[in-house]
């Protein structure tokens, strides 16, 4: 079962335990924040002081958009901690200066770090397992803040929170209020001060987060946090699953191909009810769409893929030399216009943007892997080795 699935190191139920992933999933998971407390040795090889400050001074990784400073509760503009210079191909980018961070990191500033997931073995460990779990993207960020220093106002965010304490003490606040499901859209994130205040509503708890304790906050809870002790910190898992939204965003290939969906709206003179039957009409052909079977397996190998992109190298390599040979009897012919992969047991029509590579594969008997890449070097390679693939599947080619 998913719920099971077990990354580098960690399973879900190490990070939630000694709560069951069968538990959260009932009576937490998109209903109810819950704090685990948890112990030092809880997430071996994470992420610690030593290990950040190794990281921090790899320069070349972080830039303004990727490091910040907040000095209670207000950004640090990026001029005074920053430096200006450019990449190799000549873009403008602000780097983080270790000696003016470290300046503001004294007067109590706090240092956020984003998109740190893939930085440790640890971290992409916690967050593919997450990833794989929830079917939903994961993000990570880091805190680190000192005592009696508050980064951020009384806010709730548009993804679930699984945040893991690493280092030090923090001192959770969370609130009564909670928004219903709210999303990265300008109408959640142009709320005022005032407004966040008044819908904060009342303490609900007060929790101490130690190293190796987790808390889970669903989207649209409100809470905020300051350190207790000298120094903290702590990593926060956001994940973004699938929404209705996305669902909409899903029929529009298929609306696009159909006919009703291309045509003209009624014009005003021909009455409000033809409008409203016409909108009818859409909307019982959209549920049509919707309800059906290839629809829902267009969705689950949506949410099966619905990650980022993390890792996928493994040095060094052997280069792919297989050899391919063209089974007899296979040759590309055109009809009325149509490129057709004629064989033995009849004809298939050639996608027009395949029809060059179908044409060069079959007209050598046989061919490697690398003399199709240099045959075919505007292809995707992924698109060549998937046409590579297919017709192998197709009995046209044998490999070896």
């Amino acid at each position: 079962m998913a719920m099971q699935t077990k990354g580098a190191g960690f399973s879900f139920a190490d990070i939630l335990a000694p709560i069951t992933p069968e538990t959260f999933f009932a009576e937490n998971c998109g209903r109810q924040w819950i704090h685990i407390p948890g112990d030092a040795d809880k997430f071996p090889d994470v992420l610690n002081w030593d290990s950040l400050t190794e990281l921090l001074n790899k320069s070349g990784v972080w830039s303004s958009a990727t490091l910040g400073l907040v000095q209670d509760r207000k950004g640090v503009p990026i001029l005074d901690y920053c430096y200006s210079t450019k990449t190799p191909d000549g873009q403008d980018v602000y780097r983080p200066d270790g000696p003016r961070v470290m300046g503001h990191l004294r007067k109590g500033a706090s240092l956020v770090a984003n998109d740190i997931d893939s930085l440790t073995p640890g971290l992409t460990a916690l967050a593919t397992v997450l990833e794989q779990t929830l079917s939903a993207k994961v993000q990570a960020n880091l805190y680190c803040s000192w005592k009696e220093h508050q980064a951020f106002d009384s806010h709730f965010d548009t993804h679930d929170v699984y945040a893991i304490q690493l280092e030090g003490e923090k001192l959770w606040h969370i609130y009564e209020g909670c928004l219903d499901n709210p999303i990265a859209h300008s109408h959640f994130h142009d709320m005022t001060p005032d407004q966040h205040e008044e819908m904060k509503g009342r303490l609900e708890a007060d929790l101490i987060m130690r190293p190796g304790d987790v808390i889970y906050l669903p989207r649209g809870h409100y809470h905020d946090a300051i350190a207790v002790t000298g120094n903290s910190m702590h990593v926060t898992f956001g994940a973004v699953a699938l929404i209705g939204l996305d669902y909409l965003n899903a029929l529009l290939p298929a609306a696009t191909s159909d006919p009703l969906f291309r045509a003209d709206c009624p014009r005003p003179a021909e009455g409000r009810q033809r409008l409203a039957a016409y909108l009818a009409e859409l909307a019982e052909r959209a549920s049509d769409i919707g309800a059906s079977d290839a629809f829902a397996g267009e969705m689950a190998a949506w949410q099966r893929s619905f990650l980022y992109p993390r890792g996928g190298f493994d040095l060094p390599v052997e280069l792919e030399q297989e050899d391919f040979r063209v089974r007899a009897g296979f040759e590309l012919v055109w009809k009325n216009g149509q490129a057709l992969l004629s064989g033995p047991r009849g004809a298939l029509p050639v996608p027009a943007c395949l029809e060059e590579a179908v044409a060069w594969v079959v007209g050598h008997e046989r061919f490697t892997r690398a003399d199709f890449a240099e045959a075919a070097p505007a292809m995707d390679p992924a698109a060549r080795s998937k046409l590579l693939g297919d017709l192998v599947n197709m009995k046209v080619l044998e490999q070896g």
